[in-house]
């Protein structure tokens, strides 16, 4: 057992749990059934709810982020309290998500999302409802204004794995060669291509 700081309250959490959250985003051998399951069991084993808000907070403090020249407005998720900004890049068949916010509490449920969806299939990432947002109970302790949030990144997600679907081309080239994924504008579900 690892224990992850958390503030006041230590959480112990096993090795492996660590590696999946703190190391890579989604381990390679790890379906998207078991991420989804792996998640659930994490919380479920964290119990009470201070001690969940600790460590999503824990995981915002560990995710990579953004470099400051990606965080413009053309890549703002429109919805959200705090400021968040997505970007995808494609790597063969699959979209690999990079992301970032300006408040600990959202970075991790960025990194909860990216876990779930970063390095899936188009089709996977439509065909996966954040139905386990609910079996964690995150919409009745979160605000209004974090579940809308957390619902418009959700659709963001969607929106980019739809654009890969209908324009698999529209990915542009990276500065180090990397497919990357722009919107110009999204607004109510229109999608702009840049």
């Amino acid at each position: 057992m690892e224990i992850v700081d958390c503030g006041a309250h230590p959480i112990y959490i096993h090795a492996k749990t660590l590696n999946k959250i703190f190391g890579t985003v989604m381990m390679a051998d790890e379906s998207l059934e078991e991420a989804k399951q792996n998640l659930v069991e994490e919380f479920e084993f964290l119990g009470e709810w201070m001690q969940r808000y600790e460590y999503i907070i824990e995981l915002g403090r560990k995710l990579a982020g953004l470099p400051q020249d990606m965080q413009v407005d053309r890549h703002l998720v429109p919805g959200c309290q705090s400021r968040v900004w997505f970007y995808a890049r494609r790597d063969g068949d699959r979209l690999y998500f990079n992301a970032d916010s300006d408040a600990l509490i959202v970075r991790g449920l960025v990194a909860l999302l990216l876990r779930i969806y970063s390095g899936r299939t188009p089709e996977e990432i439509i065909n996966t409802p954040p139905d386990f947002f609910e079996v964690l109970e995150l919409g009745s302790h979160l605000s209004g204004s974090r579940a809308n949030g957390l619902h418009a990144m959700v659709l963001r997600i969607r929106a980019y794995a739809e654009a890969f679907e209908a324009a698999p081309d529209s990915f542009k080239r990276g500065p180090e060669g990397q497919l990357w994924f722009s919107f110009h504008q999204y607004d109510c579900g229109q999608l702009h291509i840049s």
